[in-house]
This record gives structure tokens, sequence and C-alpha cells, in this order.
């Protein structure tokens, strides 16, 4: 089972990455922003937990994730500022800030017993903060492209499978209090705006994080959705009725920035 595990989210993350950037480079960078905000790494774990563990272990397991996307966004945030300041070895000290932000902010949320209640209102709140302090960034479009070769794909293909084996066999070495928090770093997020910043530079990275979290609020949907639906329904249905409630969201999301422009 962790095999597959691994595999699926291996594939997946890869995948993602590749599509994400792709948008971002091709299409908007800021549905790119929403999309690597989205539960995509952490919802092949939660489904796995809940087939080994038992929709219980799964459950508590979302909250876990919930908190997570604090100390996520606190790396972000690290990022821009980084990049935003830097230009020589920019990518390698937006990496390194973005990384000690991530950490010290999952330091600091060790301690703390978040519950069903306590871990969506955090990041709730945080999610507003985030978007206030991202609203200086304009939202931008990436105007001279690169050509996709099969050695720019094999690169980011590359680059982003060495971040998913980095972080997941990180988690597999902290023990289990922080293996938790680990389950909720951004294993997409992180590479698409590494090979954003590499083949465009850090400025084009920042629509991107403008926007994440839009798409942590489909992280917040998602999550409680697993929490109140794999106990009441089953693994399969709970995921189902999961990703039901997070394009839900999106839908609405959607409709709203059309009708209040003011929207982020």
């Amino acid at each position: 089972m962790l095999y597959a595990l691994f595999v699926l989210k291996f594939v997946v993350a890869v995948a993602t990455v590749l599509i994400t950037t792709a948008i971002a480079e091709r299409i908007n960078p800021r549905l790119a922003g929403i999309i690597a905000g989205l539960p995509q790494g952490s919802a092949i774990g939660l489904f796995f937990f809940g087939l080994e563990q038992g929709p219980e272990f799964a459950a508590k397991s979302a909250v876990f994730v919930l908190a997570g996307m604090l100390a996520v966004q606190a790396g972000v945030y690290c990022y821009y500022q980084v990049s935003k300041r830097t230009r020589k070895h920019g990518l390698v000290l937006s990496l390194a800030g973005s990384l000690l932000g991530y950490l010290a902010a999952a330091f600091a949320l060790r301690p703390i017993e978040f519950t069903i209640v306590t871990a969506p209102l955090a990041l709730l709140l945080s999610l507003f903060i985030f978007t206030y302090l991202f609203k200086e960034i304009r939202n931008t479009k990436i105007s001279q492209r690169i050509r996709l070769t099969p050695q720019v794909l094999a690169f980011r293909a590359a680059l982003a499978g060495a971040i998913v084996l980095a972080v997941t066999e990180a988690a597999y070495t902290v023990g289990s209090e922080w293996a938790g928090l680990f389950s909720a770093f951004g294993i997409t997020t992180w590479p698409t705006l590494l090979i954003v910043h590499h083949a465009y530079g850090g400025k084009q990275t920042h629509p991107i994080i403008k926007n994440l979290p839009i798409g942590l609020g489909g992280m917040l949907v998602y999550c409680l959705t697993v929490y109140f639906a794999y106990q009441a329904m089953g693994v399969y249905a709970g995921t189902s009725a999961a990703i039901g409630t997070t394009l839900a969201y999106l839908g609405l999301y959607t409709l709203a920035k059309k009708k209040w422009n003011w929207l982020p």
C-alpha cells in the first residue's frame, strides 16, 4: 500500500507540476496559482490513509494538513519577499528563504493541539492575511515563452520528482509529530515556482503566489469534507464528496468574482 501511495503521489505530482507550469506560461499565471493551491498530493495521502489506517485516522490527518497550510503560506511569502529583493543567485536564495520560513512556521505550529474547529479557523484567517499581503502583486502574463522541448520537460519532471522524493523521505524520518505537518508540504507548489523562476525570473512567480490563497480555500473545503464524510460515508464516497465540494467552491468563487470584481 505504501508503495502504491508513493508511486501515485509521484506520478500525480510530476504531472501536475508540468501542467501547472504550462498553464502559467501559455494561459494565465493566476489560474496556475489557484491550481497550485488545490489539494493534490495531500488528497492522495488522505485517500490512502483512509484505506490503510481507516477513515477515522484519515479524518484526524486532515486536521494536520489544514494546520500545515499555515506553514506553506509562510514559506511562499518568504519566497516572494526574497525573490523581490534579489537578482544574483535569486533562485537559490528564494528557495532557501522559503524553506527556512516553512520550517520556522512548522516548528512554531508543532506544539499547538489543533482541532477540527481551530485548524480551519486559523487557516481561514491566514488566507485573508496573506491575500492582503499579496495585494500589491499584479496579475501579469508571461509574454516571451520558451520552447517546451523534450529536454526542458525532462528537466522539469526531474526537478519535481526530486522534491517529491526528498519530502517523502523527510516525512518518514522525522517522526510522527512532524510527519503530519510535512504531509502538507506543497510538493507541487515549490517545483512550479522554481521552474517558472528558472525560466523567466523571480518576478514571474509573483502572480502565481498572489493567487495561491484562493486555491488553498479549496484545500480547506476538501479537508473539512474529508473529516466529516470519511467517517459517515466511507473512503470512496467521502473522496467523491470532497472532490465535489472543492469543485463547488471553485464554481462559487468564479461566480462571485464576476459579480464582485474587487475579489482577488
